[in-house]
């Protein structure tokens, strides 16, 4: 049973009880933190967690980003800020894979950036609690790719691949095929259009592996570096031209430096 709702400066709180994904923790005066929080049904969140720096804090698990679990906070109406009462985060992601972690660190950044404020969605809190547990399991670049599709399909901004925009033939795979990120149009290898880029057999391949829902291997299956570069950037760039604020995940710039590709 819930505690009755906070009255703080005359001002009513709400107890809400709600599954949520820490995206961002960051140190607020001497004992606490600022949680930074995707929830199912309010969105994304800022909770003030008081005295959680303390030796014994009173939270259950590990507010550490990628954590998932649940909350009881009092949310106010008023203000951006709420208070964290209660919290159990019994799943916490660890590695000591740099590509997981990068691939981690892409995955919370784009949700933080896509997920509406106060507004809550099961869809897409289910997309990224998936993601965070295949990363552990399967080859990460597959789960990023797999994630931002997911994403641009609850947007309403992914392409539709069956056939040509521009002559209507079916496009079945068996080559490759070109995409205009800028307009989300699709052209078989004999109707290339301006601005689009180029879909390999191999990369297509991927991308319907995706749609038909296939989950990652158990083990890193090793993407080839040209799937990557042409999936990675098709993605990329429809992002970049239809989502307000997108920029390249910081996280994903880095570990392309590192790996050279």
């Amino acid at each position: 049973m819930l505690a009755e709702p906070l009255i703080s400066n005359g001002k009513l709180k709400e107890l809400i009880k709600d599954s949520a994904i820490i995206i961002g923790v960051r140190d607020f005066r001497e004992t606490s933190a600022i949680v930074s929080v995707i929830t199912k049904s309010r969105g994304k969140l800022r909770l003030i967690a008081k005295g959680v720096r303390r030796k014994k804090p009173q939270l259950s698990g590990s507010l550490r980003i990628g954590s998932i679990g649940e909350i009881v906070f009092y949310y106010s109406q008023e203000s951006t800020l709420h208070l964290l009462k209660e919290a159990s985060f019994k799943e916490s992601f660890y590695t000591d894979s740099l590509d997981r972690l990068c691939m981690l660190q892409a995955i919370l950044e784009l949700s933080e950036l896509v997920a509406l404020e106060g507004e809550g969605n099961e869809e897409f809190f289910e997309l990224i609690t998936r993601s965070i547990r295949y990363l552990n399991v399967g080859d990460p670049w597959y789960v990023f790719f797999v994630f931002e599709v997911g994403v641009l399909k609850l947007s309403g901004l992914y392409p539709e691949l069956s056939k040509c925009d521009v002559c209507g033939i079916e496009l079945s795979g068996s080559e490759g095929i070109f995409i205009n990120p800028r307009g989300i149009e699709v052209y078989c290898m004999r109707c290339r259009g301006k601005d689009s880029l180029i879909v390999s057999r191999d990369s297509l391949k991927l991308i319907r592996n995706i749609e038909r829902g296939e989950s990652p291997g158990m083990e890193e299956s090793g993407l080839e570096p040209i799937v990557k570069r042409e999936v990675g950037k098709l993605l990329h760039y429809i992002f970049l031209y239809h989502v307000d604020g997108y920029r390249l995940p910081e996280s994903l710039r880095l570990l392309g430096e590192v790996n050279k590709f």
